[in-house]
Parts: structure tokens; C-alpha cells; sequence
């Protein structure tokens, strides 16, 4: 008679106390919060793939990662949730050939959460994934996690899954950049590169040009980024500043943001003239940007000419005949000035 075949829970329960068994012990011997994992906190079964422990030291992260760690706030609350509740999710890592170790493609916050709790491992998920197929796993599972997202998040992320797909169809060579100077009007070849963007823009319930113009913010200095994540900078300012160039975007942030910034405050209104002076072939450096935005002197008012009806003016007083409304007024100003 064959051996009894053991089931996925039946294999994960018996690796799991191997692994406790064998693993040092933890930092803080109260914290349960490993052993409520190992527990099977979250439900096992509903996943389709292995769920094995890997120890957080042969993690690292994701190489092009768009994402940003959590705050202290955050990170905080996360740790407290699973020293209470267990992890609710495994994370998701691949190998890569000829790299020790394991890559995190979606989990970051967590590992870092579980180090602080001196855990050694955590459970994940362990896919065979090539970069394309990474990247949107990347990006997918974030995108789909996290509740609000900073504008460079967004930037980066559409970027990196718009050239992930790209790549997978064939639309350009492994390793180039789908992101041209002109806004991501790439060749279509057989429709893919228009199929590409409505994937893109569908899976994440926005419009492809709203998809552009948060992929053209990659195309901006850190310091002008940071300030459109500190919500310095409108989301459309920076999208008009992205068309200037590296020397013309130093000269805006020490204009506007510098030692002694201008009073004047970068609105998208602004960004756009910028962006016109740029293309004209304009200077647009510390010099530059002041004579760009000096506003036209105002017109003097000119010669005032009055007319009146004098028709309706005889329906209204009992003007004499050969009545000269200009005669009239001349002398009447005479009157009020020589009385001054």
C-alpha cells in the first residue's frame, strides 16, 4: 500500500514546528506573534502556491522599488497590529539566478515590521518570475494595498508597469525606456502599444492621459519631486516643468524654493509660461526666469471721449436752439477749476 500522500496543510504544520524547533530564540520571548503566524492566523488553504518560512535575513528589496517605506507613524501601528492579530498575508519573493538570497516583491513594510518584533522568519510565497513578470507584481499588489499613494509613488509605478508590458509584447527591446522626451508617444506596432496603455489605465481605474502625465513627473529633479509629495507643487505644475531641462529645473527650485525665494508662488499657470519660454528657446535660469514672468506694464489711460444724444438730453431739459454740449461743458470746467 502507498505511502499516505502529506496534504499542503498537514506539510506546512510539520515545517513550521521544524523551523521553531531550530531557529534561535526570539529577542522578546513574549512576543507570540510568530507562533500565532506559524499557528495559521491567516487561512492557509485559500492559497494556491506553497507558503514556506523564510528567515528575514535572506531578504532583500526589490531593486527598482517606487514605493516608499512607511513613516514611524505607520510602520508603528503596522508592527503593533501583528504583534496583536499574526500576519495576515505571506509575503511574495522570487531567486534570482546566481544572487543569493531572496527578492521581495511585495511585503516590504512587513518584513521590516516582523524584524522590529525580532521575529527570524516569515511566510511567503516564492515565485519563479523573469523582471517584466516582477515588476507588475510589484506594482500590482502596492497599487492595490496601499490607500493613498504620493504623486512620485504614482509617477514611478505606472512607469515601471507601462514598460514591464511593453517589454512582455514586444514593443521595445529589453532594457530601453518606453518613457521618450515627447510623453510616451511611442510607435504602435499592431495596436499593442495603444492595447498596452488601456491596460495600464483600466487596471488602475484612471484615464491613459492621466497615466502620461504621472509617468512625464519621472522626468523631474528628487527636490522638485519631494515638493510635489510635500504638496508643494500642484500635480500639473510639475507635469509642464518636466519638459525643461536638468539645468532649467535647478534654476525653478532656487527661484522659487531657494535661499531667498521669490515672492512669487509656482501655480501651474505659471509652470506653463516656463514651459513655453523653454521651448521658444528662452533662458530659463536664475536671471532668466525673473524677466519670463515679469508681468507687461499697464497701458495709461489715453484721451476720454464722451458723447452725448442731443435728442435724449432735449427730452429730459429745454435746451435752446444751437445748443453746444461741448461749449457747455468747457465752461462749466472752467467754473469748477477757477473756484478750487
Amino acid at each position: 500500500m502507498p505511502p499516505k500522500t502529506e496534504s499542503f496543510a498537514e506539510q506546512f504544520k510539520r515545517k513550521s514546528k521544524q523551523l521553531r524547533q531550530d531557529a534561535p530564540p526570539l529577542t522578546d520571548p513574549t512576543n507570540k506573534a510568530l507562533d500565532r503566524e506559524l499557528d495559521a492566523q491567516f487561512n492557509l488553504m485559500a492559497y494556491a502556491e506553497d507558503v514556506v518560512l523564510v528567515s528575514v535575513n535572506q531578504l532583500r528589496p526589490y531593486a527598482q522599488h517606487p514605493f516608499k517605506a512607511y513613516g514611524d507613524e505607520k510602520m508603528n501601528a503596522l508592527v503593533e497590529s501583528i504583534n496583536r492579530d499574526g500576519l495576515h498575508q505571506p509575503i511574495i519573493i522570487r531567486n534570482i539566478e546566481g544572487i543569493a538570497g531572496f527578492e521581495i516583491l511585495a511585503g516590504h513594510n512587513r518584513v521590516e515590521a516582523i524584524r522590529r518584533l525580532g521575529n527570524r522568519q516569515i511566510p511567503a510565497i516564492n515565485r519563479n518570475l523573469d523582471d517584466d513578470a516582477a515588476a507588475l507584481v510589484v506594482v500590482t499588489t502596492n497599487l492595490e494595498q496601499r490607500d493613498k499613494l504620493l504623486p512620485s509613488e504614482k509617477a514611478f509605478a505606472y512607469k515601471l508597469q507601462m514598460e514591464a508590458l511593453q517589454r512582455q509584447k514586444g514593443i521595445i527591446p529589453n532594457g530601453d525606456n518606453a518613457s521618450d522626451d515627447n510623453g510616451l508617444e511611442l510607435p504602435v506596432q499592431n495596436g499593442q502599444a495603444g492595447l498596452s496603455r488601456e491596460t495600464v489605465a483600466n487596471a488602475n481605474g484612471v484615464s491613459w492621459h492621466e497615466i502620461q502625465r504621472y509617468i512625464r513627473l519621472t522626468y523631474l529633479l528628487s527636490e522638485l519631486l519631494d515638493l510635489l509629495d510635500q504638496d508643494r507643487i500642484p500635480v500639473m505644475a510639475g507635469y509642464e516643468l518636466s519638459f525643461l531641462d536638468t539645468e532649467a529645473q535647478q534654476a525653478v527650485v532656487r527661484f522659487f524654493f531657494g535661499d531667498s525665494p521669490s515672492k512669487e508662488k509656482l501655480t501651474v499657470k505659471t509652470a506653463e509660461t516656463l514651459r513655453t519660454a523653454f521651448r521658444d528657446g528662452k533662458s530659463v535660469t536664475d536671471e532668466g526666469i525673473p524677466a519670463i514672468l515679469q508681468k507687461p506694464p499697464k497701458k495709461k489711460p489715453g484721451s476720454v471721449k464722451v458723447s452725448f444724444s442731443l435728442k435724449e438730453l432735449k427730452k429730459q431739459y429745454p435746451l435752446p436752439d444751437g445748443f453746444d454740449v461741448t461749449v457747455f461743458l468747457h465752461e462749466k470746467l472752467k467754473e469748477a477749476f477757477a473756484k478750487g
